[in-house]
């Protein structure tokens, strides 16, 4: 008898936004004179008491205004915005990094009893090119890397139960997705790969890639696991479906 997996609930939790942020960034061929805000986005997954965060949003939005050139914005404190949504970051077993820039990966040592898991591609191009991945937001990562677990296979991996990790690359080196076992069936976490709505209902890639023939794939990879939920990156939309 297959072994029952195990079921997970996802919630989008919104920890600020940033703009503005032009439509060519979002979309293949997109108009940079179209711009506009953006969330910035933590996924809190939950089932039987245990607790796992994919993303981590931003941190302190005045560094990360500063040293971007960018509007960033929270309208409360980041303690605040975790009481609202019920995560207590002393619970949080692991947090999954779809990949490591600013937005998705600030706020890492809030969670101190929390497992890292990233893609080792991501991690070594994070290591050896700062002015990719600045200091400001990566280096207690660094300092903390005993709990930094790599995945190094391009294939879904199951590294906890009911959760899977799948290299995709294209937006980053390194970037993954996140596939979960809901109730219904998998929701599909895809990080920067898919920024917006959009991008999925017209199969529009990204336009801010390092390889832009595996960003054309990744809508195939997606499909392939036959999901009934996605959630895009930076897209408002995603926080009517709580």
């Amino acid at each position: 008898m297959e072994k029952e997996k195990q079921i997970w609930k996802i919630t989008p939790v919104l920890t600020g936004s940033f703009g503005m942020v032009r439509d060519d960034i979002k979309y293949r061929n997109g108009k940079p004179e179209n711009q506009g805000y953006v969330p910035s986005v933590m996924f809190l997954l939950e089932t039987c008491g245990h607790l796992v965060v994919v993303d981590t949003g931003f941190g302190d939005p005045s560094v990360c205004a500063e040293k971007l050139q960018l509007s960033v914005k929270r309208s409360q404190s980041l303690e605040d915005i975790f009481k609202e949504a019920s995560v207590k970051p002393k619970e949080v077993e692991a947090v999954i990094f779809t990949h490591l820039h600013w937005d998705h990966a600030g706020n890492a040592e809030c969670f101190t009893n929390a497992q890292y898991y990233c893609h080792e591609k991501e991690w070594n191009r994070a290591e050896n090119h700062p002015e990719e991945y600045p200091e400001e937001w990566f280096s207690w990562l660094k300092k903390n890397r005993d709990r930094v677990h790599l995945i190094q296979a391009e294939s879904a991996q199951e590294i906890i139960p009911g959760i899977y990790i799948q290299y995709i690359g294209g937006h980053t080196y390194g970037s993954q997705m996140v596939i979960v076992n809901m109730e219904e069936g998998y929701g599909v976490i895809t990080g920067d790969v898919v920024m917006t709505e959009k991008n999925l209902q017209e199969e529009i890639p990204v336009g801010l890639c390092v390889n832009g023939k595996e960003c054309e794939t990744v809508f195939e990879k997606i499909r392939a696991w036959k999901p009934v939920m996605i959630y895009p990156s930076h897209d408002f939309k995603i926080f009517d479906r709580r």
